[in-house]
């Protein structure tokens, strides 16, 4: 099964993606996300967003319904994050990639 990719509007630029990996995850539990992809905004913005896939579809819904009535705005995406991914055997852009490791040696990094 296919994890549900959300992306969510609202953090702070001067966030990192393994932070708001920790926040996440402490909402929703450990292990929960797939991949996360910290994105700046183009134009000068106090707001940053992510693009989250989850491992499981339940774990996205329980975030959207813990997010209801709070600063964040989501939007469900029809993309699958790991179709994306580019091999690496280095860390590439550490503050903005959380890797998904594949082997003992290769590790994937989120590209879009």
């Amino acid at each position: 099964m296919k994890g549900k990719t959300v992306c969510i509007n609202g953090f702070p630029v001067y966030g990192t993606a393994s932070l708001i990996k920790e926040f996440l995850e402490s909402e929703i539990g450990e292990g929960t996300i797939y991949a996360l992809k910290f994105r700046k905004p183009k134009k000068p913005s106090p707001c940053a967003f992510v693009i989250v896939q989850f491992t499981e579809n339940r774990f996205a819904d329980k975030l959207i319904h813990l997010a209801r009535g709070h600063s964040f705005t989501m939007e469900a995406l029809e993309l699958f994050i790991y179709s994306k991914f580019l091999m690496h055997y280095a860390q590439l852009n550490p503050d903005q990639n959380i890797q998904c490791l594949s082997s003992k040696i290769q590790l994937y990094i989120l590209v879009l």
